[in-house]
């Protein structure tokens, strides 16, 4: 593993000779892969992370913004889909071939050939279906998983038909293979975006990463605290000699995540932008009230919802319109800028679904009101407790 101060390549045997650290400047190492699980993560790694993320030290991120982010880089892959299905087709020509030498000597070629081919896709189908099953994968991956199904099953239905009047074996390949396959795959498609997802690193060990880079090198300084320990103000407009309240601004970004908030406030959206932004939950708490008193003070005010998919997320626009806090008898024009539900389901994947039963019961109990504006699809998603989180 290299240092990331002086870049000298230390191996196994170097870094525990000398405790922990560089052979050649004394700097410790944050990380030892070999001892952290499964997952191997190495110092240039875990600093390459951070400063993509941050985008070379410019801009503040979220702790789970970071936590998907290194999820992401280090879970497993399965190859695309074209890579899918040559090796599908490479397995065919040579493993069938190779083991049909050995079965020849027991039945005629074209019978063994049939035999093989029928194992051989049954050892597949099982591989692809358990790989379209796994939350180890991400979407895109289930996805072509799937697909890959449905292309075996129509290739071997096209062999079956093509050899049936010559080799009386081949008609096991539709029953057994092309059909099965060709449905297992449909269903496979329809369901591979309600298959919730899990970090590759689990709590106690995201905890151990972050105490331990943090002990070698330092807090990481474009990370972002609990913003329940933070007290940013929004817009800074402090006049000389008069009320700020006399002030107002035009637009309002309001979110359903008080970490969304605390990041885009961080990273001068605001500024950037000639808007204020507030979360639903009160962040931040410091300048919330005078920032609604002058937000009310604008008619032409535009309010833009930034939310998660999520029952709360949905949620956010009727709670701007109706709650008194907000802007229940306000003119203000309410745009919804959120991710919904009906998003992840036309496109999953990129995305991390969470499904949890508190989820589910939050979505069970949303106002008439919000459950008449989303979709049977949608009304669906949520009821089974899943959710996707803007970070």
């Amino acid at each position: 593993m290299k240092c990331i101060q002086c870049n000298t390549d230390n191996n196994l045997k170097a870094r525990t000779a000398n405790q922990g650290r560089c052979s050649r400047c004394n700097h410790p190492f944050a990380l030892e892969p070999t001892t952290i699980g499964d997952v191997r993560i190495t110092d240039p790694f875990f600093m390459k992370a951070i400063e993509d993320l941050s985008s070379n030290n410019t801009l503040f991120f979220t702790p789970k913004q970071f936590l998907y982010f290194l999820d992401k880089r280090i879970k497993r892959k399965l190859p695309s889909l074209r890579l899918l299905m040559f090796s599908y087709l490479y397995g065919c020509i040579v493993i069938v071939g190779f083991l049909r030498l050995f079965l020849s000597v027991l039945t005629d070629n074209i019978n063994a050939t049939i035999f093989v081919l029928i194992l051989y896709n049954i050892l597949c189908i099982c591989g692809l279906l358990d790989d379209g099953n796994s939350s180890e994968y991400v979407q895109q991956n289930r996805k072509d998983s799937a697909t890959a199904l449905q292309i075996i099953g129509g290739i071997t239905l096209v062999i079956s038909l093509v050899y049936i009047n010559q080799v009386k074996t081949s008609y096991l390949l539709t029953p057994v293979i092309g059909i099965p396959a060709i449905i297992l795959g449909t269903i496979q498609k329809r369901r591979f975006a309600n298959i919730s997802d899990t970090f590759v690193i689990i709590p106690a060990r995201w905890i151990y990463l972050m105490n331990a880079w943090a002990r070698a090198n330092g807090s990481i300084a474009k990370m972002l605290p609990n913003p329940e320990t933070t007290l940013p103000a929004i817009g800074e407009i402090r006049p000389h000699n008069t009320d700020v309240t006399d002030y107002s601004f035009d637009r309002l970004v309001v979110c359903n995540s008080t970490e969304i908030t605390q990041m885009l406030i961080a990273n001068n959206f605001h500024f950037e932008n000639n808007c204020a932004i507030l979360s639903s939950t009160g962040y931040p708490a410091a300048v919330f009230d005078t920032v609604l008193q002058m937000l009310r003070r604008n008619p032409d005010l535009r309010v833009y919802a930034f939310h998660d998919a999520s029952p709360d997320g949905v949620s956010l626009i009727h709670q701007l319109q109706t709650d008194p806090i907000w802007f229940a008898q306000s003119s203000a024009t309410m745009i919804d800028l959120g991710l919904l539900p009906r998003q992840v389901l036309s496109n999953p994947r990129n995305l991390f679904i969470h499904r949890t039963t508190a989820s589910a019961a939050a979505a069970s109990s949303l106002n008439p009101a919000i459950r008449q504006n989303l979709t049977a699809a949608e009304l669906a998603w949520l009821d089974e407790g899943n959710y996707v989180e803007l970070e």
